[in-house]
């Protein structure tokens, strides 16, 4: 695996298309094999099988390091520490010769947070001056995605820090908090479509103790 070879910190797993996902800081994604996510290593390296691990570069102009993805209906979206790639198949089979994966958008990501599901979309932070939150829309087979950034209503007191992030679908909500701090930002959102929010609001809670997870 290429991680290896450049000498790059594993930065998340996930499982798709049946295939375990190692995202790097060396701007890498490798798969294990479809019939054994145990194995990193293909069974000859004079042919290619359906069934081979996958090994490729995140394509932008510059190494990106890779922070962590999520899955989608569509593909995985690959959280970047300055761009977002989608990594995906138009075939029905995920495998080296029907791989592809582009850059959908150009935002910075925090790299100690964790993208969460948003109803059908997907929420990221980003801490550089101050915590800010995006939502991620139009996650599509191709093409770029929209996003729009919902924490403007409380920016100036969604203060750098918010970075510890936790969802629940159910319940329709997203909470943020920090590191040896009571207090924790919970946006709460019902929507009529994955473009159409019918009600949003962000609530403060203060806890007795400092928030641990």
């Amino acid at each position: 695996p290429s991680f290896v070879e450049n000498f790059a910190r594993i930065s998340s797993l996930n499982f798709f298309k049946n295939r375990l996902i190692f995202t790097s800081t060396g701007g890498t994604i490798v798969t294990s094999r479809s019939t054994d996510i145990l194995d990193l290593f293909p069974i000859t390296a004079l042919t290619t099988s359906p069934d081979d691990p996958i090994d490729v570069r995140a394509n932008n102009t510059k190494t990106t390091p890779l922070h962590d993805s999520i899955v989608t209906n569509n593909g995985l979206i690959v959280f970047g520490a300055e761009a977002q790639f989608q990594f995906f198949t138009v075939s029905d089979i995920l495998s080296p010769s029907t791989v592809n994966i582009t850059q959908v958008s150009s935002y910075q990501f925090e790299p100690n947070s964790i993208p969460q599901p948003l109803s059908t979309n997907i929420s990221f932070v980003t801490s550089k001056g101050s915590t800010r939150m995006y939502e991620m829309t139009n996650v599509f087979d191709r093409g770029q995605v929209d996003v729009n950034e919902r924490s403007k209503p409380i920016q100036s007191k969604f203060a750098k820090g918010y970075t510890h992030t936790s969802s629940s679908r159910i319940y329709n909500i997203l909470g943020f908090s920090k590191p040896d701090a009571k207090d924790m930002w919970v946006y709460i959102y019902f929507k009529d479509s994955s473009q159409s929010d019918q009600q949003t609001a962000w609530v403060k809670f203060e806890f007795p103790d400092n928030v641990k997870h």
